[in-house]
């Protein structure tokens, strides 16, 4: 039967539990595809020859030199993927790094690689919810949410959550996606799982969020352009390791996957903005 786009309604917002088992299943394709970190890799303006992976160092560099901490102080990432950019972030800063993330296997792996590369005094990931801290009011001196806050049911409990567990004056530095021109529901229904995104906000919309939970936004940056690349290169990966991925996903995922990341492409060109933004938490 044909669907027409008076019959679709609104994408179900996924659970903790479809975040979870969106990267048990997805997880073996980003490892083939990006390597070792689960984010988008960034081009600036002459920089285009890096390769994927020093292009996705490059935008762990500039999360972590947009997030003022000192030697010693506690940072917070919400949702810290397999962890490698909070291990980074340890490194740079020589500060503790405390991240979470609502899959188990995630968290397995940060650990191991926490453990080989000796980093277990600095960096702890474990299980948590971002809505719900499990962390003591104004213990942290920071915090990033990396590519990690649009799979969250609701951004203004993240923030006033992460509001709750920061001290007064420190940095909140998160990356996200925005929507710059109302996506009509057939598009939503292919951009949303594939990143299984809950709900997209606006530029105005953040500033309306920081408003209602106690930040003031110091600046916005549109990485867009110098993102863009990471999607092409998916799509050459997904052509070049073919025969890979065949024998990881049954035919029907591995079809959806070869269609799907063409159209995420289109979307990304004219509806939709990667943003990163930094925002201080109010006296």
């Amino acid at each position: 039967m044909t669907v027409l786009a008076t019959d679709l309604a609104e994408p179900n917002p996924p659970s903790i539990n479809d975040v979870e088992a969106y990267y048990d299943a997805m997880g073996p394709f980003y490892k083939l595809i990006w390597g070792d970190s689960v984010h988008g890799g960034y081009w600036p303006a002459g920089l285009e020859h890096l390769s994927l992976p020093e292009a996705q160092e490059h935008l762990t560099n500039l999360m972590i030199e947009k997030t003022p901490i000192a030697a010693g102080q506690h940072m917070l990432d919400l949702g810290c993927g397999t962890g490698l950019p909070a291990i980074r972030m340890a490194a740079a800063k020589h500060c503790h790094v405390h991240g979470i993330t609502v899959a188990h296997g995630q968290v397995a792996e940060a650990q191991t690689t926490i453990q080989a590369m000796q980093m277990q005094d600095q960096v702890q990931i474990a299980w948590g919810n971002a809505m719900a801290l499990p962390f003591a009011d104004g213990f942290f001196n920071a915090a990033w949410a990396f590519e990690s806050i649009f799979h969250m049911p609701s951004r203004l409990t993240v923030l006033q959550e992460a509001n709750r567990v920061l001290q007064t004056g420190s940095y909140l530095v998160l990356t996200d996606i925005v929507e710059v021109k109302p996506l009509s529901l057939e598009q939503k229904h292919i951009f949303y799982p594939a990143f299984q995104i809950n709900t997209l906000t606006t530029k105005q919309g953040y500033l309306d969020l920081f408003d209602q939970t106690g930040f003031e936004q110091l600046e916005l940056i549109d990485l867009t352009a110098g993102i863009a690349k990471t999607l092409a290169h998916t799509k050459l990966g997904i052509e070049q390791k073919r025969a890979e991925l065949e024998a990881m996903y049954p035919p029907p995922m591995l079809a959806m996957i070869e269609q799907t990341w063409p159209m995420v492409e289109k979307i990304y060109a004219e509806y939709v903005r990667y943003v990163l933004i930094v925002a201080r938490k109010r006296g």
